[in-house]
């Protein structure tokens, strides 16, 4: 991060909305000749990431079939009640809501996709800000202002999405270079 001063307003603005979203930072202290720097490291939270996959797989669709006839037989509100909690204890609730929505938007059974695997593709974010801006407070009540540089995704393309993790076909022994995950080391715009 570069030490500025500008006032905030000068690094957010006042014309855009602004939104704080959870962080982790890791901080540490480097000597530079004389000087010493406060490092920030900054990592996006689960939020930012979307790993949701609109297609679902045969299972899911077997599945959903399977809730759909149980609840429709069903003639307590309890056993419609334990329907939901079937296909929740079988795919989480997120993933269960979306299949009851597939199935809420078609008049017929769901049919087979041929979609095998629930995980497809590289998760990635296309909500991370521009950039981050550190405001240390000093015991004089002195402030000092530091901003990253701007984040730009390794493929160049903020609307594509920004990769957060490897593709599922990616090998831990592959010595091939993983495109769908962020060189955050010969890319230290991307953490700050």
């Amino acid at each position: 991060m570069s030490a500025v001063n500008p006032t905030a307003t000068a690094l957010i603005g006042n014309d855009k909305p602004l939104v704080l979203l959870p962080v982790r930072l890791e901080t540490r202290f480097f000597r530079n000749g004389t000087q010493i720097e406060l490092w920030i490291r900054v990592f996006p939270d689960k939020i930012y990431v979307d790993t949701h996959e609109a297609q679902l797989t045969d299972e899911e669709v077997l599945w959903g079939n399977a809730y759909r006839d149980a609840w429709t037989k069903a003639q307590q509100e309890n056993e419609k009640k334990a329907c939901w909690r079937q296909l929740v204890n079988r795919f989480g609730a997120p993933r269960a809501a979306w299949i009851k929505k597939q199935i809420d938007n078609q008049s017929g059974p769901l049919t087979a996709t041929g979609k095998l695997e629930s995980w497809t593709r590289a998760p990635y974010s296309k909500v991370l800000p521009d950039k981050w801006i550190a405001i240390a407070h000093f015991a004089d009540g002195q402030k000092q202002s530091a901003y990253g540089n701007l984040i730009i995704p390794p493929n160049g393309k903020i609307d594509d999405g920004f990769p957060f993790g490897p593709k599922p076909d990616f090998q831990s022994d592959d010595t091939t270079k993983d495109e769908s995950v962020a060189d955050f080391k010969n890319h230290p715009e991307i953490s700050g």
